[in-house]
């Protein structure tokens, strides 16, 4: 999904992965923080990495309602925009329209203005909301799940599946 015309096509491979760690340790999370309410930032990196290096970015942020949010949909909506980083703005406005924070209208307001290509705008805030129970959907497997174990590796969770495959995923509440 390539931007034209806004202020991050000029980054760098390096630049999306790095930079976003560089203003969180030098003290600059207010400008952090700001990127990560940004839509043109939002595609030029899911268009330069993929939605799980986009999450990361999402970890270096501590306390802030809207980031949360954003961190939600984009988590709740990984195995969508794995196959189609297209889906993003359906995404962001299918499940925060009804959200009402300053930031979020922004964000928002940014998304419904975006014409980079047609695509099916919700009118109403149709698709699960990233404060319901819903986490995270995991896809690709071809089996039944045979398991759940606790993996001693950053903070996680491993998920055995009959058949060959096998994922990791990092960020689960089971209730």
């Amino acid at each position: 999904m390539r931007m034209t015309n806004n202020q991050f096509r000029a980054y760098d491979a390096y630049g999306f992965r790095h930079f976003p760690r560089h203003l969180a340790r030098s003290g600059r999370a207010d400008i952090l923080q700001q990127m990560l309410l940004d839509f043109d930032w939002l595609c030029s990196k899911l268009d330069a990495v993929d939605v799980n290096g986009l999450l990361e970015d999402y970890e270096l942020v501590s306390g802030d309602a809207s980031v949360r949010l954003v961190q939600g949909v984009l988590r709740m909506s990984s195995h969508i925009l794995t196959e189609d980083k297209r889906q993003l703005p359906g995404q962001l406005l299918g499940r925060l329209m009804a959200k009402e924070t300053v930031e979020i209208k922004a964000l928002l307001s940014q998304v419904k203005a975006w014409q980079e290509y047609p695509w099916l705008q919700p009118l109403r805030s149709t698709l699960a909301s990233p404060d319901s129970p819903l986490v995270r959907t995991l896809s690709g497997h071809r089996d039944w799940v045979s398991g759940i174990a606790d993996i001693v590796r950053s903070q996680g969770l491993g998920l055995g599946y009959r058949g060959d495959a096998r994922w990791y995923a990092d960020c689960f509440r089971f209730r």
